[in-house]
């Protein structure tokens, strides 16, 4: 008897490949332009400049001092402090408050600022506001990053200068009773520049190592070391101590450093002191 075989079940099957194949291309081709569109929304999200003026009148104000001299010259050291800027710049985002972020090395007065802007509403919208909140942490990831990658390493600190400059630029920003937070990421040895006007600066570090007290060198070099009018500011000192030589690191040397900055800051009359050598 002659034998039929049905090609029906084979053409079903080669129906199902085929549709599978389309629907594999179909969502390829999707996946892609969802990334070509994810792309184009971030590169959007990062236009315009890093560091815009901050309008006067701020209920809340951020300043982030970041060490960019010799002394704290580790990747290591310096990628701690991109987590704690950004972690900073996360949190003015949430309290809708002013930030600066600022480099500084042997001049206080040369500090360049990396990052400014502010997280206060721009509409009734919130969908705007957020556009524009989004914006704001892409422009300071992006700028923070780069500047502690690519900043040149100093010689010399200005640390009481740089942290005086952000007191006085946080109390610019704000309305009266608004709050200032101040956060200093430095090893805290403040030292003297090779040339310029802060070649005079006193060697902070050789001096307690050599037995000085915060108290006999804050009394010899008061105006040196003065923070300003801190009053009703929270002041925040991380990292201090710590260097970029970690294998150099010692604790006993850290806590005369931060033993001579918590006096420094008590004698501002900040409303809080918390100096310390932890950096996260």
């Amino acid at each position: 008897m002659l034998k039929v075989t049905s090609t029906e079940p084979a053409r079903r099957r080669a129906r199902v490949v085929a549709v599978v194949a389309l629907g594999a291309l179909v969502c390829g081709s999707t996946a892609v332009a969802a990334h070509r569109a994810l792309t184009a929304a971030r590169a959007a999200a990062c236009s315009g400049t890093a560091v815009a003026a901050i309008a006067p009148n701020q209920k809340s104000d951020e300043e982030v001092v970041i060490d960019g001299s010799m002394s704290t010259a580790s990747s290591i050291l310096r990628g701690e402090y991109r987590q704690v800027a950004l972690s900073i710049v996360a949190r003015a985002a949430v309290a809708e408050s002013a930030v600066r972020v600022v480099m500084f090395g042997a001049s206080g007065v040369g500090a360049r600022v990396v990052f400014a802007g502010s997280f206060a509403p721009v509409a009734t919208v919130m969908v705007y506001n957020l556009a524009h909140t989004n914006r704001l942490k892409c422009l300071a990831d992006s700028a923070i990053s780069s500047a502690l990658t690519a900043a040149k390493s100093q010689r010399g600190t200005d640390v009481a200068g740089a942290t005086a400059a952000a007191i006085a630029a946080g109390r610019s920003a704000v309305r009266r009773g608004g709050s200032i937070s101040v956060t200093v990421l430095s090893d805290g040895c403040q030292a003297p520049a090779a040339s310029g006007p802060n070649r005079k600066l006193t060697d902070l570090c050789g001096k307690l190592a050599h037995g000085a007290s915060p108290e006999q060198i804050l009394s010899a070099s008061r105006g040196e070391f003065s923070l300003g009018k801190a009053h009703g500011v929270n002041l925040t000192m991380r990292g201090v101590g710590v260097g970029r030589f970690a294998a150099d690191a010692s604790s006993e040397r850290a806590k005369r450093i931060v033993a001579f900055w918590r006096l420094a800051c008590l004698q501002a009359r900040a409303s809080a002191c918390a100096i310390g050598s932890a950096v996260l």
